[in-house]
């Protein structure tokens, strides 16, 4: 670490003037020296031989006036340059060599020139930093624990989020219990019970007993739990057939009306089928889920309403860069929704070195997914997993589709939910993996990492683990994607990078800007790519009106 990049030094040229104006006003005015100029006075002709009396010569404050500018420059500019070492050793040797001076001047010339101020100035930067370092050391083991259950917490919040209840309680057991986790147990607890598996919920409970016997109503829930174990499920006679129909693509078998014709892959939810509807010939993507396999008891029915809730609320946006939700349905506990096939791929393959795409082609599908986004959100729809492989591009079209709002909340009123993370970790913005409330600001973030990811076939953030992704996204700052691509011009890294901020109040608000200044950037660098090869004239005019200087 370099003393530029120590949290006290990082204004170095405000500092430097700072402190050259306040070492000169220190050598004029100040007495505080002294004694110590008398100390290493009478200290220094000790050695003299035959002890002298050594005077201060007509130009000695002169001299020290000097050195002490000297040294606050020295302070100001040259060492903020310097890595901690060097600093150190420099400052060190600054040091001996002003007091040695001093001392030979003593002994050998009998003059005083009072220099022990821009001396122990000299010393000053060394002190401070054995005093950053002794005050820090003991602080770094607190502060790595604060961090690794901050990341425990949202770890626990994540996995609870993605229905991984066990996983998280047990994520919740390594962190200290505090009112926080308390109240994060309490919902843990709440889920389980929603599950029906009150045994868990029972054992959440009493450790949150543990901690306060009367945390909310907790006394009551625990009561209810233990004696809900000993019952069988009440909601065992609404629970739907276990054995949903199998679905194969060679068994041209019927599905509500449509006929399976190919598998076409997985989705977030289930397979996806192409299927034709025989009435119109129309050919659809038929996305399932076996339901009845997944979900039992009163969670199936949440499950049911939850699927066919977020099918109504896909299927009310009509909008070309959205892929239509054309019917949804249920049949023999295998729900399905067919909405529009669309031909081309996804923009995953294009995320690889080596297979990226011409940056004004992902700069024009970008800007086109932020119009859709923008419609959506207007219309109270949050994606929550935008990534590439959830936007399809049809190369011989030009055509740019955003698929999988299956995942999607309304976000209406008490529709809406806080504490629930979904969608793919990697896209997901801070406030999402934090369990807060999220809006259509959360969808730019990760539209944001996707455009990142397009530009240069690597993510901004990578890690060997969930909790140590999650903490780099909700606390490091986002790489400048020229660091990966250096030919990326500055104002679409600026465009990134606002994306990817931290907090939604410092992203763009809403994706119709977005999409204003990015086709904004393309017809800038479509004017300069015109510009080349054309006449001198002309290539004049364009130097005067396109400040974009890169060949693309």
């Amino acid at each position: 670490m370099t003393y530029k990049e120590m949290a006290f030094w990082r204004s170095e040229q405000t500092l430097g003037v700072f402190v050259l104006f306040l070492c000169l006003a220190l050598q004029s005015s100040l007495n505080f020296f002294v004694g110590w100029e008398q100390f290493f006075f009478q200290f220094a002709t000790t050695f003299s031989t035959p002890p002298t009396r050594a005077f201060e010569p007509g130009w000695g404050p002169g001299l020290a006036f000097t050195a002490t500018a000297l040294a606050g420059l020295y302070i100001a500019w040259v060492l903020p340059q310097l890595s901690a070492g060097w600093a150190s050793a420099i400052s060190l040797g600054l040091v001996a060599g002003v007091l040695l001076l001093e001392f030979w001047a003593l002994t050998v010339l009998n003059l005083w020139f009072k220099l022990v101020f821009p001396a122990t100035l000299l010393g000053l930067p060394f002190a401070a930093q054995w005093l950053h370092r002794l005050l820090a050391t003991p602080l770094a083991p607190v502060q790595q624990k604060l961090a690794s259950e901050q990341t425990d917490r949202m770890m626990g919040l994540a996995l609870q989020g993605q229905g991984q209840l066990d996983m998280a309680f047990e994520r919740f057991q390594r962190m200290p219990m505090t009112a926080t986790l308390a109240a994060d147990l309490y919902w843990l607890a709440m889920d389980y019970e929603r599950q029906q598996r009150f045994d868990k919920a029972r054992a959440a409970y009493a450790y949150i007993g543990a901690f306060d016997a009367n945390f909310k109503d907790v006394p009551e829930r625990l009561a209810n739990a233990a004696a809900a174990t000993q019952m069988p499920p009440a909601s065992a006679a609404i629970s739907a057939p276990l054995d949903a129909p199998q679905i194969t693509p060679e068994s041209g078998q019927a599905l509500g009306r449509y006929r399976i014709e190919s598998k076409l892959g997985k989705g977030a939810m289930g397979m996806v089928f192409l299927a034709k509807d025989p009435k119109i010939g129309r050919r659809v993507a038929l996305k399932t889920m076996a339901l009845s396999q997944t979900f039992d008891g009163l969670e199936l029915v949440d499950a049911r309403d939850r699927f066919f809730r977020e099918a109504k609320a896909a299927g009310c946006l009509q909008h070309p860069g959205i892929v239509t939700i054309f019917d949804v349905g249920e049949e023999q506990g295998l729900a399905y929704i067919a909405m529009e096939y669309v031909t081309g791929q996804n923009l995953q393959p294009h995320c690889k070195p080596g297979q990226l795409m011409p940056l004004p082609r992902v700069v024009s599908i970008v800007a086109r997914v932020a119009q859709a986004l923008a419609y959506a959100h207007k219309n109270k729809v949050i994606h929550r997993d935008i990534k590439p492989a959830n936007v399809m591009y049809d190369l011989v079209t030009d055509t740019v589709k955003v698929t999988d709002f299956g995942i999607a909340r309304i976000t209406d009123g008490n529709k809406t939910k806080t504490g629930v993370v979904l969608g793919t970790p990697n896209y997901m913005s801070p406030e999402q993996l934090t369990g807060r409330t999220v809006d259509g600001r959360s969808d730019l973030y990760a539209l944001g990492t996707m455009l990142f990811q397009l530009l240069v076939g690597a993510l901004p953030f990578k890690a060997t683990t969930i909790s140590e992704l999650m903490a780099k996204i909700t606390t490091e700052p986002a790489p400048d994607v020229r660091q990966f691509r250096a030919e990326i011009p500055e104002d679409l890294a600026r465009i990134v990078a606002r994306l990817l901020e931290k907090s939604p109040e410092k992203r763009y608000q809403h994706g119709e800007k977005l999409a204003l200044d990015l086709t904004l950037f393309a017809t800038r660098v479509q004017s300069h790519v015109s510009c080349v090869g054309s006449t001198p004239s002309v290539q004049v005019a364009c130097r005067a009106t396109v400040p974009i200087d890169l060949e693309l």
